[in-house]
């Protein structure tokens, strides 16, 4: 029999630091005709922290999200869309503390607002001797005041259909090879900005054809995407609107070594990474705001080459090891920004600025998750990267290596727990000193030092509707600062329960 699904979700808790956190999700039951549903979550602190001064200094955020949405079915496709909200607040609280400055809490106060649509159109076959197809369109506007703001709009499409003409032979099915699948996929991205951030448009036009084939021991993918962009550029003479054309290898190709126990893959691929606005809040919100945040440069993935291993040793327990290089344009590192004159409101350290640069990245990744007992489980991760830049002298803010390690205890779904050994290494942060009257500009580095910390989850669940729930997160013996002169939360704790209708 099918589980039971309930018409509603609601979690509420509440931590340290003043920290409520609320999450609610309403949807209707199973139905062959569609679906309609509404979630909302709000998170938020209230808490001050210490700067190397000593100085408390008021530290809160919050983030606020709403969607709706909905599926109508079809015989042979479906229908979906969904009408979103978000909010997010900022302090910047963090600066130089060698110069003194006491800023009101609105002073420091960023805002964000992201609010947009999407609709998809899809096929529901499961032959892919017919057309499988996905057509979407979405539109989102993203603000941070009354002079910075933009609109996107995007279209997407994915068509893909089996090419019977090319198929194998009687022999070669029964080993499992498949005819050729052959795919379309196609993009088009439109970024409008307001006047006081630039007077042109972004544009963005993919266009990917593939065609792959697979048996029970091997699959390959053949396939190239052609990416126009259309912007301004920096260049000799100023910044200048253009237009580039980039062409990207598609191609993977795996192998099953021993079935399933160790299986080789080899990828060669490339692309454009769009560093959008609301995609560089998440990273950090606090960049100047002169407008920088709307125009930082697309990163140029020019190729990213890689080689793995993934399988299972033992039936409980399966790995993957992969390393990969990549050669890049345009990748965008921040620096903290210090004006020489303080009356400037930005003036100490609290924002940053992007500062771009060509290079390399040698990337070594590992994971291996396994079955100790019944109840526990366990995974670890590991990371090392390695940059070779042209434009800088360091990977500001980028650790060369990162891990965790997660444990989950399950007594038959009644007693959850769970705890997370997170480890980040030595970074450097660059620190750029801006004089108002013009050159020259100074800079200098920051040592941040490497951190572990302990984050443990516990969960009891009174009935099937009700359950209860603690969290503690941050252990650690060292404070960790996610940016120079931000200091994070240490010990954060928070309880509270769920509950089902």
């Amino acid at each position: 029999p099918l589980v039971r699904l309930y018409k509603s979700y609601l979690n509420l808790g509440i931590g340290n630091y003043f920290t409520p956190f609320g999450e609610l999700s309403i949807a209707t039951e199973r139905s062959k005709t569609g679906m309609l549903a509404f979630y909302a979550r709000h998170f938020s602190s209230n808490g001050t922290l210490k700067l190397e001064n000593l100085e408390k200094v008021y530290a809160g955020y919050m983030d606020n999200e709403a969607v709706m949405y909905g599926k109508k079915f079809f015989r042979n496709s479906i229908l979906s869309g969904s009408v979103g909200f978000s909010h997010l607040m900022r302090h910047a609280y963090g600066y130089d503390t060698l110069i003194a400055w006491s800023p009101e809490k609105e002073d420091i106060r960023l805002a964000f607002m992201n609010a947009g649509a999407d609709a998809s159109f899809s096929s529901l076959r499961s032959d892919s001797g017919l057309l499988v197809y996905d057509f979407s369109a979405g539109y989102n506007m993203f603000r941070q005041s009354a002079d910075l703001w933009q609109h996107t709009v995007s279209f997407d499409a994915d068509a893909g259909k089996s090419i019977r003409a090319l198929g194998p032979s009687k022999a070669a099915r029964r080993a499992g090879v498949s005819d050729f699948y052959g795919r379309l996929r196609a993009a088009y991205d439109l970024s409008l900005f307001n006047a006081a951030i630039t007077d042109r448009p972004r544009h963005i036009i993919t266009i990917n054809p593939s065609l792959s084939k697979r048996s029970n021991e091997w699959s390959f993918r053949l396939g190239a995407a052609a990416v126009t962009e259309s912007r301004y550029f920096t260049g000799t003479m100023g910044d200048e609107y253009g237009t580039r054309f980039h062409v990207y290898p598609d191609i993977d190709f795996s192998l099953s070594v021993i079935p399933s126990f160790l299986v080789f893959n080899l990828g060669l691929e490339g692309g454009l990474e769009d560093n959008s606005a609301p995609e560089m809040v998440q990273i950090n919100p606090f960049l100047v705001t002169d407008g920088s945040l709307f125009t930082l440069p697309y990163t140029d993935k020019q190729i990213v080459a890689s080689a793995g291993f993934s399988g299972g040793s033992i039936p409980s327990t399966s790995y993957r090891i992969t390393g990969s290089y990549s050669v890049f344009r345009e990748m965008p590192f921040l620096s903290n920004n210090i004006w020489s004159d303080l009356v400037v409101n930005e003036g100490v350290g609290n924002h940053f600025i992007p500062v771009v640069s060509d290079g390399n990245l040698a990337n070594v990744n590992g994971e291996v998750t396994t079955v100790i007992t019944r109840t526990i489980s366990a995974t670890a991760r590991a990371d090392y990267y390695h940059y070779s830049l042209t434009g800088i002298d360091h990977p500001y803010n980028k650790p060369s290596w990162e891990g965790s390690v997660k444990v989950k205890y399950n007594l038959r779904d009644k007693i959850l727990a769970g705890a997370t050994l997170n480890a980040i290494g030595q970074r450097k942060a660059l620190v750029t000193m801006l004089p108002l009257a013009g050159p020259p500009v100074t800079t200098r580095t920051i040592d941040l030092p490497a951190h572990v910390s302990l984050n443990l989850t516990g969960e009891y669940r009174y009935t099937k509707i009700l359950s209860f729930w603690v969290k503690m997160n941050n252990i650690s013996f060292n404070r960790y600062y996610e940016w120079a002169f931000y200091p994070s939360q240490r010990f954060l704790f928070m309880a509270g329960f769920s509950y089902s209708l």
